[in-house]
Formats: structure tokens, C-alpha cells, sequence
């Protein structure tokens, strides 16, 4: 996957601040981190998700979405990007708003948002390559703590499970996907396939 025009932002908010995406979809994927504070996410048809303080939420491109600031004072990380596949198609980490972390307290994970953070400030030429280093560092950090959920459950797909897993952990090697194929002991065309209909990606 390749992810590209990253935007860092951070702040804070007070009660009542209201940001209406109702109208118009998101025009980037996001990971929101709450270090204080509270949030609501509204969407029509949907259950409300209420993000509290130490909860990290994934928001795909594409959605829309009502998000009212209901702590007294809201403080934030927020990391904007682009994500496409390897033949330059659209993809998103999750289908719909998702709190993928309840309070977290990973100093590790902390630590990337900060070194994001910094990067994105930095004016010198190297910090665009450290900062998509760490991006790709908390999405993989992310979904380690979400391996249970993130990995196929349905039978047809568990085949796949060890693969998917070694995928996460080596992300940042240039692997091909015979090996993934092979721990799991079925064919390369097979392990994509499966792969492929499971998360939409290829």
C-alpha cells in the first residue's frame, strides 16, 4: 500500500465545537488520537460512536459524518493521508468510522504520533521519508493491537490467517507474496484470491 499527501494536525477544542460533514464526503482517510476529552460521531442510519479520552479512531475517505466536541477541552492528534494500492486504487484501513484502540496507553504509539508530528514540522528535505516511515509504523502498530479482529474469522478465509499475520509484521520488507502463500500451504493465485475477497484490496 502506498500512502502519500500526509497532513498533520493538532489542537484543541471546547464543548459545543461542531465539524458537519454531512454534506460532503471526507476527502482523505484519517486516524484521530483523543489524548483529553470527548467526541461524538453521528451518521444518518448509524449508531452514534462516542470517542473518549486514549481512544484512536480510523475515518475512511469518502464518509460523511457529524462530529460534535463534547468534552470541556478536547485535545487531539489528527493524521490525514492518502491510500492507494500498489495498481493506484483508492483504499481505506476500515469500511466505516471505527474506534480501533479504547484507551491506549502504548508509550510506543505515543511516541509515533510525536515523531509524526515533528517530521511534519520539519523543514529538512530526509523528514517527508521519516514521516511516511512512521506512518506506515502506526497503521501496522494499529492493527498488531487489532490482530483478533483484523484477521479472517470466517472459515473460508482462516486459511489465509497466518499469512495476513506475517504481512502485518513485515510489512516494511519487500516480501513477495509467495511467501505469505507458502506459510499458509495453498498457491499464490489462491492466497490472493482469498486475500482479495476478504478485504477488498489486492
Amino acid at each position: 500500500l502506498n500512502v502519500f499527501h500526509i497532513f498533520f494536525h493538532s489542537g484543541e477544542r471546547t464543548a459545543g465545537k461542531i465539524v458537519n460533514r454531512m454534506n460532503r464526503k471526507r476527502i482523505n482517510q484519517g486516524i484521530l488520537y483523543l489524548t483529553e476529552g470527548s467526541v461524538v460521531f453521528s451518521q444518518q442510519g448509524k449508531e452514534d460512536k462516542v470517542v473518549l479520552a486514549n481512544d484512536i479512531v480510523i475515518i475512511p475517505k469518502g464518509q460523511r459524518y457529524c462530529m460534535e466536541y463534547i468534552g470541556k477541552n478536547t485535545k487531539f492528534y489528527l493524521i490525514n493521508f492518502e491510500m492507494q494500492t500498489p495498481d493506484g486504487k483508492d483504499c481505506n484501513l476500515t469500511e466505516d468510522i471505527e474506534i480501533i484502540l479504547h484507551g491506549m496507553t502504548s508509550r510506543y504509539l505515543v511516541d509515533l504520533f510525536e515523531k509524526i508530528r515533528t517530521s511534519y514540522h520539519s523543514e529538512k528535505n530526509a523528514s517527508y521519508f521519516k514521516q511516511k516511515e512512521y506512518v506506515y509504523r502506526l497503521i501496522a502498530e494499529l492493527f498488531h493491537h487489532e490482530t483478533l479482529s483484523f484477521l479472517p474469522k470466517i472459515s473460508k478465509y482462516a486459511v489465509i490467517a497466518r499469512g495476513v499475520q506475517m504481512l502485518q509484521e513485515l510489512y516494511l520488507e519487500n516480501i513477495p507474496t509467495s511467501e505469505f502463500a507458502k506459510i499458509c500451504n495453498i498457491s499464490v493465485s489462491s492466497f490472493r484470491q482469498l486475500f482479495t475477497e476478504y478485504y477488498g484490496v489486492s
